[in-house]
């Protein structure tokens, strides 16, 4: 073998490399790092955070349901607002207050521990705001890959107007 031929590798092989590495950090540029939480056992996670207590008497007394339609468009890409429609992607969200959690008839929801079928209970005003300030957070193992609504304003106008989608008596406010 000729020192030109080696040459040549030696050229390839840390060109290849230099392009890879330029490569990886304009893509790091372009698509920004996302940092998640820890899996695994307990000691890989720190306690969950007490959660402050919230006044939902004053909250849902400055709810506006008309602003809480204009929030739900952005549920409207999975779930169906209306009686007696089948699931979308997501189950029906009609009567969704007060209705135990995980129950839609005929909707296979995911199961395992962190699902949503794994927690017991109705859907009430402070699991609601709960979930939907960050679904993976209450219940890791669901399949809905939603973010949750972060401001609280538009969380209970949320809430306020998924209140009115029943066809009995409205949910008592808190």
């Amino acid at each position: 073998m000729s020192d030109l031929y080696l040459n040549k590798l030696a050229f390839c092989a840390l060109s290849t490399g230099l392009l890879m590495t330029g490569l990886n950090e304009a893509s790091r540029a372009v698509f920004p790092a996302e940092t998640f939480e820890a899996v695994g056992g307990p000691e890989n996670q720190k306690p969950p955070e007490p959660a402050a207590p919230r006044d939902y008497h004053a909250l849902f007394a400055a709810a506006d349901d008309v602003s809480g339609k204009a929030v739900a468009s952005k549920c409207a890409a999975c779930h169906f607002f209306d009686q007696g429609v089948s699931a979308k992607i997501g189950p029906t969200l009609f009567g969704v207050l007060g209705r135990e959690i995980a129950s839609v008839p005929g909707y296979r929801y995911a199961s395992g521990p962190g699902s949503l079928q794994a927690r017991a209970g109705a859907w009430t005003y402070e699991e609601l705001d709960r979930f939907l300030e960050n679904p993976r957070k209450i219940a890791p193992g669901t399949a809905m890959a939603f973010i949750g609504v972060r401001k609280t304003p538009d969380r209970i106008n949320l809430i306020a107007y998924l209140r009115t989608l029943t066809s009995g008596e409205l949910e008592p406010l808190p």
